[in-house]
């Protein structure tokens, strides 16, 4: 029988196989049923076949379409969308490696843009090592360790992050309020960490 083969931890692709399998496995055993059926029900019969199939995997797709590049957060009560656009790794004289994950606002608002520094690997409450932006009113850098802020980090991988933040970032003459962050980032290419 013709199976379809996949190496273990392909994401998406796995799933894909599946399906492909099942509708093998299908096909296989109902090959006495095409040769004895007239030969007017055989396309019919295969175009369902085939469009099962197609439905079947578009499902994966669907999945993977959760797992966008976003970041929202509500800024002095406006809710803002930015873009992750890139990341950058730094080797520490502790041997461990410093993120810093550069966003741009795509909201069209603003030309605003903000980056979170955090250390590689490291998950969980408090893990935003800074969180600095250029968001109005205030129009310079905004340091979030010199204010009260939050972060629970639950990804830092070589090729994804995922992370929640709200607080009050301090600098200039006003605060900025963050409530409700999230940024998901799945990385172009692996860390070469």
């Amino acid at each position: 029988m013709g199976y379809v083969s996949v190496k273990e931890g392909a994401p998406g692709v796995v799933s894909i196989a599946k399906h492909v399998n099942t509708v093998l496995q299908y096909f296989y055993a109902n090959a006495v049923w095409f040769k004895i059926y007239p030969t007017n029900m055989k396309i019919p019969s295969l175009l369902l076949l085939v469009f099962s199939a197609v439905s079947l995997t578009s499902c994966t797709a669907d999945d993977d379409a959760d797992k966008s590049n976003t970041v929202t957060m509500t800024v002095n009560g406006v809710s803002r969308t930015f873009e992750p656009l890139s990341v950058e790794t730094k080797l520490q004289q502790n041997g461990s490696y410093q993120l810093t994950i550069w966003m741009y606002a795509n909201d069209g608002g603003t030309d605003e843009s903000a980056k979170l520094i955090a250390t590689y690997g490291e998950t969980g409450n408090g893990g935003f090592k800074g969180f600095y932006t250029t968001l109005s009113p205030v129009g310079i850098d905004d340091n979030a360790t010199e204010g009260t802020f939050t972060s629970n980090i639950s990804m830092n991988s070589r090729t994804e992050f995922e992370a929640t933040f709200s607080g009050t970032l301090q600098g200039g003459n006003a605060d900025v309020v963050i409530t409700n962050g999230h940024i998901h980032y799945l990385y172009d290419d692996p860390l070469g960490i």
